[in-house]
């Protein structure tokens, strides 16, 4: 590709759309100018097939109604000049060209004006690799040096850094998930005005931050951006501050600690749970760059302790789901045990967490062992034990071992019909029933799970 110039000197053998091509014929023939702008220019560039297709267009709200008449049109935001074109399967966001003021609620310019310049409006946009136009013709128009920043694989700013992460902070956000996403650099003055200017993230919602965070975390570029922008990302969840409650004072193994944690992150499976799950065990990497030559008992109680703090932090800061939730503190929980257990051991792990998460965990070990960044701790030293483990709770599953009260043989119908009244000797009756059951998975047949509970009943009911 050409090195480009301020001007239309470039022509990409673009295979736009029919539904999108459609929309910049209809604003043309109209009268109007009409450009392809942003990410759907870069990804062209990239040879990629973009998700997303935006058209600039000189027409004003008004006008882009009476050209799309026939169409089914959403005014996703007339204040701001903006209709959104549904076509073939195809949302396609249509902008007057316009110029923005302030960002006074750090999200939307206080007022826009509209114009008729091009050039005007790509001035305005967020990173040089986004402030690019293309004409239905594939000419691109390059007013900023997108094009050579594409190339170069860099995200740089427009114009003043500060200025703009001053408008918009999500833009610094929006900078490292671009960088996890394409696998880019960052400019220096612009990483530096991130760092600058990161505190003003706490004028953003959790929600928009929440949706950076997620499609940075699951692209394949994380474990560089993580230690990229180590500081911003551990200001968003106050780590600093939870680190200053344990005995962790030092920074250079804080900083081992949060490179080996990048690093693992990156190397298991891209699912926003599991990956914020495998963020906790930096706590575990506390151990592993610690200068100590045993893991005594103290050591292993602080790493659960700072697991649990930083995973509560984070899960409140980005307000997940409770799914999410629920799945992240099991994984934090779970990455507390070892794995030197019997098969009894792994059934109340099951019990306790579930079979889909424990068959996670395991395989998430298997695959931090094949990187090499399984903290020793939790498999001490025998190397085999991940497979080991992995085999024993493929057989558990296999066979089909009952491991929770709802594949129990009996249920508190069965106890209530020994004359137990309803209330906690059901449930503790039932409790002991299960236990029988998970040490001995032959003992779940009704009949003596019948007898079994007949001979807990009165010792619960007169202990």
């Amino acid at each position: 590709m050409p090195a480009q110039s301020n001007k239309k000197d470039l022509k990409l053998n673009a295979n736009i759309p029919v539904p999108v091509k459609t929309c910049l014929r209809l604003l043309l023939q109209a009268g109007f100018e009409a450009w392809l702008v942003g990410g759907c220019v870069r990804d062209f560039l990239m040879g990629r097939d973009p998700k997303d297709y935006d058209i600039a267009t000189s027409a004003r709200a008004e006008d882009m109604k009476n050209v799309f008449a026939d169409y089914r049109v959403i005014e996703t935001g007339l204040v701001y000049g903006t209709l959104t074109i549904i076509s073939d399967g195809y949302d396609i966001e249509i902008t007057t060209f316009r110029t923005e003021s302030s960002y006074e609620d750090s999200r939307h310019p206080s007022s826009v004006t509209f114009v008729f310049s091009l050039s005007e409006d790509l001035l305005r946009r967020d990173f040089t690799m986004n402030a690019l136009a293309m004409d239905i013709e594939g000419l691109v128009v390059d007013e900023v040096g997108g094009v050579n920043d594409i190339l170069a694989r860099k995200i740089r700013v427009v114009g003043e850094a500060q200025e703009r992460f001053e408008e918009d902070p999500l833009r610094i956000m929006r900078a490292l998930r671009f960088a996890s996403e394409l696998e880019f650099d960052i400019d220096i003055a612009t990483l530096s005005a991130m760092k600058l200017m990161h505190s003003r993230l706490s004028d953003i919602s959790s929600e928009r931050i929440h949706t950076e965070f997620e499609k940075m975390l699951c692209a394949s570029g994380v474990s560089r951006v993580m230690i990229l922008g180590q500081e911003i990302i551990q200001n968003l969840f106050s780590a600093q501050e939870i680190l200053r409650n344990y005995r962790y004072p030092s920074e250079d193994i804080a900083q081992k600690a949060w490179s080996l944690a990048a690093r693992a992150v990156g190397s298991v499976r891209c699912d926003f749970s599991v990956r914020l799950g495998v963020l906790s065990l930096m706590a575990d990497y506390f151990i592993e760059c610690s200068d100590s030559s045993s893991v005594i008992t103290s050591d292993i109680a602080e790493a659960d302790k700072l697991r649990g703090a930083l995973t509560i932090n984070i899960l409140s800061k980005l307000k997940c789901g409770r799914n999410v939730k629920k799945d992240v503190l099991s994984y934090a929980d779970i990455f507390g045990v070892n794995l030197l257990g019997n098969d009894y051991y792994f059934r109340t792990l099951i019990n306790r967490h579930g079979e889909k998460i424990l068959v996670e965990f395991v395989g998430i070990l298997k695959k931090l062992a094949e990187a090499e960044l399984l903290p020793s701790r939790i498999v001490g030293d025998k190397p085999d034990t991940v497979r080991s483990a992995l085999a024993m709770v493929d057989e558990i599953v296999a066979r089909g071992d009952c491991c929770s009260l709802s594949c129990l043989a009996v249920n508190g119908e069965d106890i209530m019909n020994l004359g137990v009244p309803r209330g906690k000797v059901i449930a503790e009756v039932l409790a002991r029933c299960l236990d029988r059951v998970l040490k001995n998975p032959g003992e779940n047949r009704r009949d003596r799970l019948i007898e079994f509970a007949k001979s807990q009943i009165d010792m619960i009911k007169y202990r």
